[in-house]
């Protein structure tokens, strides 16, 4: 037997049918394919949610990985300013002393000239 031949013995025996009894068969097959599609609609929300939360938890590894990175770099960086800062205090302390030497030095110049301008003014006489 065809599927259409089904389908016209479904419909005769629909017709047969009293109405009341129509109705309610129709609204049953209504309800029927409700459900069916709300579940297919459930299952879809349910398996993008899935894909969600999968797509979300390998995001979150990944941001994990890159803040351990981050991490690392921070210390690093942090590491280097500090060796940087003892650099620049010795830098300072070195000035200090060049400094103090230059002013030494500057004296015993203003000094030593001041011993040659009396030495020419001397012999000049």
């Amino acid at each position: 037997m065809s599927i259409d031949d089904e389908d016209r013995k479904e419909q005769l025996r629909r017709a047969a049918m009293p109405a009341n009894e129509r109705l309610m068969l129709e609204w049953i097959e209504r309800l029927s394919e409700r459900v069916t599609t709300n579940e297919a609609e459930t299952q879809r929300r349910m398996d993008f949610i899935l894909d969600q939360q999968a797509q979300f938890s390998i995001n979150l590894e990944s941001l994990r990985e890159a803040q351990s990175r981050t991490d690392a770099s921070v210390a690093q960086l942090t590491e280097q300013v500090q060796t940087i800062a003892r650099q620049q205090e010795h830098i300072n302390e070195v000035v200090s002393v060049i400094a103090d030497s230059q002013q030494h030095t500057d004296e015993r110049l203003s000094a030593l000239i001041d011993i040659v301008r009396e030495g020419r003014n001397g012999s000049s006489q």
